[in-house]
């Protein structure tokens, strides 16, 4: 890549994060204390919340007590990758926004605002990273193609730039972990050894990563054998400090949101069925009602198989997305809950991306058929963009799960072609928003 192009890519990369960071909406919900855990984490050298136990209030599900101390329901390790660019953002508050103790602004004001930013980041890292597969096969316009379609035209707008979510540093680092491994396949097979550090890494971030992890583990296994000791050695990097820290805080090398999913999932009724069918086309949350584009992966896999360059690798990846969908599908509350649009499927972007990279590969005016493709390519890209774009900066698209009634309350309102959440304009809970 020559510095011109760096240089354009850099300052795409600053465009998708103003964008995302201006984005009226903030979805500070699970994710609430995630900057305060990264806080307690550079100023008191822990990741417990005891120290905001005043600002707490005792009935909030985000919280859990743990030997009279108050620690986090939800996993701790967005709080700690984003630590450094918190500790970053401090510094700069301290000249910018005349913000002199971080930990006092956040009890005073809600952090909100600081969250969004540093979800933006996440999202935004996430789509370079993509760019770089994608530039692995493809020119760098095209590959700016491809970046343009996982930042726009995917929930990485909608809803993963909103909050600093799992999805965001778990996209990052499920993205690094593909990257590697492609260049494992195509380049040098020692560059499957770091897989398995981005991969703990994704783990620590979302349990639901625990399918990348295994699959591709057992890839690197077959695949790549000679590299599997190395391949280890970096996953234990992060895999043993997260085994000690929680055995330390729970007597378990698993915290409980890790422990505790197991009842509520199952495959063995109707509600299975309705989930799988409702995270693919329901106007709720269907992947391909809110990013149509991503039916595209479909024919790429299709033409990975037609040009014979299908690989093992393609396989592992390809089983990982829909075991995905069935785990997902499996939950009692399939729809995810007060979200917007397939929130679950999230973590599977990177894997749904890099499954159109062979239909960027082909788009070719000059022919017929390529017109045709580029038309097709274009109309679902202007509408899943469209789609996310109300996402991010309309509040009524959010409040239409609790609007009327609860979705959680009446789920059958996924189903409802009449009032999809995409075209809410008006909300009597946010009424100027």
């Amino acid at each position: 890549m020559s510095k011109s192009q760096k240089r354009w890519l850099w300052l795409v990369f600053m465009v998708v994060l103003t964008v995302y960071a201006k984005g009226k909406v903030r979805t500070s919900f699970d994710s609430g204390y995630s900057v305060h855990l990264a806080v307690s984490l550079l100023e008191e050298g822990n990741l417990d919340l005891e120290e905001y136990r005043s600002y707490i209030p005792p009935s909030d599900y985000r919280v859990i007590e743990v030997d009279g101390v108050l620690q986090s329901r939800y996993p701790v390790g967005p709080s700690v990758v984003a630590a450094p660019l918190i500790l970053i953002l401090g510094d700069l508050g301290k000249y910018v926004f005349f913000v002199w103790d971080l930990e006092i602004y956040i009890k005073e004001h809600r952090a909100e605002g600081i969250e969004r930013f540093v979800g933006s980041f996440f999202a935004a890292l996430g789509a370079l990273v993509l760019f770089c597969v994608a530039h692995l096969r493809l020119s760098f316009a095209r590959s700016l193609a491809v970046l343009g379609i996982f930042a726009f035209c995917t929930s990485a707008w909608s809803v993963v730039s909103r909050a600093l979510w799992q999805h965001g540093p778990s996209i990052v680092f499920l993205s690094a972990a593909l990257y590697v491994l492609l260049r494992a396949r195509d380049d040098d097979p020692r560059w499957s050894r770091y897989a398995g550090l981005f991969l703990a890494l994704a783990y620590t971030m979302r349990p639901t990563n625990s399918l990348p992890v295994l699959i591709l583990s057992i890839y690197v296994l077959i695949h790549h054998r000679a590299q599997l000791a190395r391949y280890l050695a970096w996953a234990s990097v992060v895999a043993i400090p997260f085994c000690a820290y929680h055995w330390s805080i729970y007597g378990s090398v698993l915290p409980v949101y890790y422990r505790q999913g197991a009842s509520k999932f199952t495959l063995a009724n109707w509600g299975f069925v309705e989930g799988a069918a409702g995270n693919l086309i329901s106007p709720g949350r269907g992947l391909f009602i809110y990013s149509p584009v991503l039916l595209f992966s479909i024919l790429g896999a299709i033409l990975l198989l037609r040009q014979k360059r299908w690989s093992l690798l393609d396989s592992a990846l390809a089983a990982i997305v829909v075991l995905h969908w069935l785990v997902i599908s499996s939950w009692k509350i399939w729809w995810g809950g007060t979200v917007f649009g397939p929130r679950l499927f999230a973590d599977m972007l990177p894997f749904l991306v890099y499954f159109l990279i062979p239909v960027i590969e082909i788009v070719e005016p000059a022919s017929l058929r390529g017109r045709a493709l580029a038309v097709a390519l274009s109309v679902t890209i202007a509408v899943s963009a469209w789609i996310h774009y109300t996402g991010a900066t309309r509040w009524a698209t959010w409040d239409w799960n609790i609007e009327p009634t609860s979705v959680d309350q009446e789920p059958s309102r996924m189903w409802d072609w009449h009032d999809p959440p995409f075209l809410r304009t008006t909300s009597e809970t946010h009424p100027k928003g």
